[in-house]
C-alpha cells in the first residue's frame, strides 16, 4: 500500500529530488523530513509524525505520536517510513527516472487513447517545383516568348507575325528598300521603349509578366478538403494559391471533373499520428498559372494580359511614327501594314505564351503517403487540427515521376 502511494506521489511531481544522500544511507544525525508542503517533521520510533497535529489526549507522556495513522514521510523526492525491522526510518522508494512520462499520463493506469479524427478538415499543401529535371523543359523556356518580347519587342513581333502568315509582313518586305527594312526593327524598338502603361515602360511590363509566369512554375499552394470516415479518407482539391510564388492570387478549381480533383485513400490514426495512404490527382496546372497572370494584370492594370499589352504598345501610334521615318528622302509609309504587323504580332506573343504554359500539366500528382501530428486544442480527445504534415510526393509532368518536397497543415 505504501509503495503504491509512493509511486503515485513521485509520478505526480509532488516530491523533490534529494541531491545529497544516496539511497539507503543512514543519516548521521536525526534527519529532517519534509512533507510536500515544505513543513518539517522529525522521525520517531513510533508512528511517523504528521506535522501540525497535536498528540491525542490519551497518548503516553512525552510521546510525540499523533492521532493520524503512520504514513510515509517525504524527503527531497524520497519516500521514508518504517519497515518494522528496528523502528528506524528507512528509504522505502526512490523517485522513478521516467522523463518520458508526462505528469498527467503518470496519474492514470490506462495508456493514452487515440483521438477521434472523423470529420472534414481544410488542408493546405505546399509543393516545391524547383528541380529542373522535373519539367519537360526548363521553366525559363516555357516563358521564352514573353522574355523575347521584353528584350527585343520588334524582332519578336515581326518574327511571330511572319510565322503566323500575316500578309503585312510579306508586303513590307516586298516594297521597302533594303536601307529602310534594315532599320525597321530598330525604329519600332525605339518607339515601344518610350511607351508606358500606368507609369510602367513596355519592356518592364513584359518582363514582369515573364517573371510572374516563371516563378509560378516553382512553388504552388494547393487548397483541399480531407474528409475522414472510419478508415477511409476522401481528399478533394478545391483551389490553388500562387502566393508562395509571389503572385497574390488564389484560384478555385471549378469546372474540373470529380475524378480529376477527388481521390480516396486508406487512413489510420495511431496515438497522436495520422497516416494517409497513397492517392493521386491530375491537374492542368499551366493553364491555371496563365489564369493567375490574367487575374494579376486585371488587379494591377484594370485589364487582362492582351489588353494591357495593347494599351501599352499602342500599335496605331507606333505605326504612324515609324511610317514617317525616312532615309535619303525615301520614307517607310505603309501605316496600315505596320499596324497590322504590330497587332497580330501581339496576338501571337500572348497566344504562344499561353499555349506554352498550358502545355505544363501534372499528368500525375501522386501522394504516396502522408503523415501528420494530431492536435487536440481542448483536451476532448477529438483532433482539432493536423500539424507538421508531410507528403511523400511524386510529380509526373511529362518526364516520368519525380520526387518533390511537399508539406501540409489542416484545421477543422
Amino acid at each position: 500500500m505504501r509503495l503504491a502511494l509512493a509511486s503515485l506521489l513521485l509520478a505526480t511531481g509532488c516530491l523533490h529530488q534529494d541531491s545529497t544522500d544516496a539511497p539507503g544511507d543512514a543519516p548521521d544525525a536525526a534527519p529532517e523530513y519534509a512533507d510536500h508542503d515544505g513543513r518539517a517533521a522529525l522521525p520517531t520510533s513510533g508512528p511517523v509524525i504528521a506535522p501540525g497535529l497535536a498528540p491525542p489526549d490519551d497518548a503516553p507522556a512525552g510521546s510525540d505520536a499523533r492521532a493520524t495513522p503512520a504514513r510515509p514521510s517525504l524527503q527531497l523526492g524520497r519516500v521514508l517510513g518504517h519497515d518494522g525491522r528496528d523502528g528506524a526510518p528507512r528509504v522505502l522508494a526512490e523517485p522513478p527516472h521516467r522523463p518520458e512520462l508526462a505528469p498527467a499520463l503518470a496519474l492514470g493506469d490506462d495508456a493514452p487513447t487515440t483521438m477521434r479524427v472523423d470529420g472534414t478538415y481544410t488542408v493546405r499543401s505546399q509543393i516545391e517545383l524547383t528541380v529542373e529535371a522535373l519539367l519537360p523543359e526548363p521553366a525559363a523556356a516555357l516563358v521564352g516568348t514573353l522574355r523575347d518580347f521584353s528584350q527585343q519587342p520588334a524582332h519578336t513581333l515581326i518574327t511571330l507575325a511572319d510565322e503566323a502568315g500575316v500578309p503585312a509582313v510579306g508586303t513590307l518586305r516586298a516594297v521597302l528598300p533594303d536601307a529602310l527594312e534594315a532599320r525597321l526593327e530598330g525604329w519600332i524598338d525605339v518607339e515601344i521603349a518610350g511607351l508606358t502603361l500606368g507609369g510602367v515602360a513596355v519592356p518592364e511590363l513584359a518582363a514582369s509578366l515573364e517573371a510572374y509566369a516563371e516563378t509560378a512554375l516553382t512553388q504552388v499552394g494547393i487548397e483541399s478538403t480531407l474528409t475522414l470516415d472510419g478508415g477511409t479518407a476522401r481528399h478533394r482539391l478545391t483551389g490553388l494559391d500562387l502566393a508562395p510564388a509571389g503572385l497574390d492570387v488564389q484560384l478555385a478549381l471549378g469546372g474540373l471533373p470529380d475524378e480529376v480533383v477527388s481521390a480516396t485513400a486508406a487512413v489510420t490514426a495511431d496515438g497522436a499520428t495520422l497516416a494517409v495512404a497513397e492517392h493521386a490527382f491530375a491537374l492542368p496546372y499551366g493553364q491555371y498559372v496563365w489564369d493567375a497572370l490574367e487575374v494579376r494584370f486585371l488587379a494591377e492594370h484594370g485589364m487582362g494580359v492582351r489588353a494591357a499589352l495593347g494599351a501599352a504598345v499602342r500599335c496605331p501610334v507606333v505605326a504612324a511614327r515609324v511610317a514617317n521615318k525616312c532615309v535619303f528622302g525615301v520614307c517607310v509609309g505603309h501605316q496600315a501594314e505596320l499596324t497590322s504587323l504590330c497587332e497580330r504580332g501581339l496576338d501571337e506573343v500572348v497566344d504562344q505564351a499561353r499555349a506554352k504554359l498550358a502545355s505544363f500539366r501534372f499528368d500525375a500528382l501522386r501522394l504516396v503517403a502522408g503523415s501528420a501530428t494530431l492536435v487536440d486544442d481542448d483536451a476532448d480527445q477529438v483532433a482539432d487540427a493536423l500539424a507538421d504534415g508531410a507528403w511523400t510526393a511524386e510529380l509526373d509532368a511529362g518526364m516520368g515521376p519525380r520526387s518533390v518536397p511537399a508539406t501540409f497543415t489542416a484545421t477543422r
